[in-house]
């Protein structure tokens, strides 16, 4: 629980077997959230936001789930196709100090344990991955540009060849993000995914109004499926992030000048 007595944090696996060897949990906001513009439980180092205010909210999610805070091991999001895998040297760099993040990546996977992989969002799909059998785990930031990417089906082929991962052992869950609901997009998104994604016609939506609107859950489930997970390992949890703007923050909602929700991943020590 938090200083102020309301739990910031939901599990994005059931928490049974397989998943007691795991912790895997994205953040909510705190009810009533009224503090402008970043709220008061951001967690991005990146915002912009008072840098005391964000470490002292993520000690607090840390110490709900039973984590340290200092060995958080995050990277600089840039909407690319970049994975690294994390070692013990590792753990720590972007915990207190966003310059010190894993350069240009975008997907986090390791088979270390006590390495809470974090990904930030605010709107963009969380994508977390584990695999029981070889007690590996990943975290995927999966915007539009990421998605046209294919970079949850990398993350997956880089589980395979570090860890030799069989993508039918692993699960995924698919987190908080925007939905196909509020997505709205333009032509140059559409024009992307038209270029390159297998299925594109079968993303993207016109509305009474005329506007094009994607889904980026789709997007990624196919992904998972595509590179040989099974779909009943595939948690598509429907949280849209700008429909519930008041738990979750939303940029599309709120501007880009707002907080981050924390989806982390670890192997229990």
């Amino acid at each position: 629980m938090s200083a102020r007595g309301t739990s910031l944090v939901r599990r994005a696996f059931p928490e049974e077997p397989p998943f007691d060897r795991i912790i895997a949990a994205f953040t909510t906001r705190r009810p009533n959230d009224t503090r402008a513009p970043f709220g008061s439980s951001n967690t991005g180092l990146h915002t912009g936001d008072d840098p005391i205010s964000v470490l002292e909210n993520r000690r607090v999610i840390f110490a709900e789930l039973g984590l340290d805070p200092d060995s958080l091991t995050a990277a600089k999001q840039v909407h690319g196709e970049n994975i690294a895998r994390v070692t013990t040297s590792q753990r720590g760099m972007g915990a207190l100090c966003y310059d010190n993040a894993i350069p240009a990546t975008d997907a986090l996977i390791t088979d270390v344990p006590n390495i809470p992989l974090g990904i930030f969002t605010a709107d963009c799909v969380p994508v977390f991955l584990y695999d029981p059998a070889k007690t590996a785990v990943g975290v995927i930031h999966a915007g539009w540009r990421s998605t046209v990417r294919e970079i949850t089906f990398k993350t997956v082929q880089r589980m395979t060849q570090e860890f030799g991962a069989n993508p039918r052992d692993i699960w995924a869950a698919i987190g908080p993000s925007i939905g196909p609901c509020c997505y709205e997009v333009g032509e140059d998104v559409l024009s992307a995914f038209g270029a390159s994604f297998q299925y594109a016609s079968s993303l993207f939506q016109k509305t009474a109004t005329q506007k094009w609107h994607l889904d980026l859950w789709l997007a990624n489930f196919l992904q998972l499926r595509d590179c040989g997970l099974q779909e009943t390992r595939i948690i598509r949890l429907g949280i849209c992030s700008a429909c519930n703007c008041h738990e979750y923050f939303s940029a599309r909602k709120q501007g880009s000048r707002t907080g981050r929700t924390l989806s982390l991943i670890a192997i229990k020590q």
